[in-house]
């Protein structure tokens, strides 16, 4: 486990951060912003098939992006460690 922190220090530290910044709430809006920008490109994509004639629009892909979406929201809230009440 402390190898881990160790690591995650260096990430934040190379990302121009401290310990400081790497907090839960930080994170989640990161990773909020990063999801809505990847579904709204991939959505747009998908639009901008239909203006193609070699490339083929289909809605299942559409909804494949947004259950892909929520699943990785959803794993992200499950699995992302919280600081207990004892610890804070």
């Amino acid at each position: 486990m402390a190898g881990r922190h160790r690591h995650s220090l260096r990430l934040a530290r190379h990302l121009g951060g401290s310990e400081a910044h790497c907090n839960l709430s930080s994170c989640t809006s990161t990773h909020a912003v990063l999801t809505l920008v990847a579904g709204i490109g991939l959505i747009a994509w998908e639009y901008m098939q239909q203006s193609s004639v070699s490339l083929v629009f289909d809605y299942h892909d559409i909804a494949a992006t947004i259950f892909g979406l929520a699943v990785a929201w959803l794993l992200f809230v499950l699995l992302t460690p919280r600081a207990s009440a004892r610890a804070a």
